[in-house]
């Protein structure tokens, strides 16, 4: 298995296909793996899967809505403005703001 220790590398270095497969793999050990999660759903950003992207960001305001100072709701915001779904990234930029007022689209 990949060790835990080369995760920064990946990121690192934009190999986010072996990042998410890494990801994905540790979300089926362990499903409510934050790091894990979360990551997963920059990974999905980087390709372009916006939907599986909020799936995941979703996913990770469950397990831990606090997890990376509250970014959970931002970055739900964010991909739903990148897919053009304006109504739905509002929601959530007004959902954000509680925890971080300053957050803006």
């Amino acid at each position: 298995g990949v060790q835990t220790c080369a995760l920064p590398i990946y990121l690192t270095e934009n190999k986010f296909g072996d990042a998410l497969k890494y990801y994905l793999q540790s979300v089926y050990v362990d499903p409510n793996n934050i790091t894990a999660v979360f990551n997963a759903g920059v990974c999905f950003v980087q390709f372009q899967k916006y939907d599986s992207a909020v799936f995941y960001f979703k996913r990770s305001v469950v397990i831990a809505p606090d997890y990376y100072n509250h970014k959970g709701l931002e970055y739900i915001a964010i991909t739903y403005k990148m897919m053009g779904k304006m109504d739905s990234a509002v929601k959530y930029m007004g959902l954000a703001k509680i925890n971080n007022p300053a957050f803006t689209l």
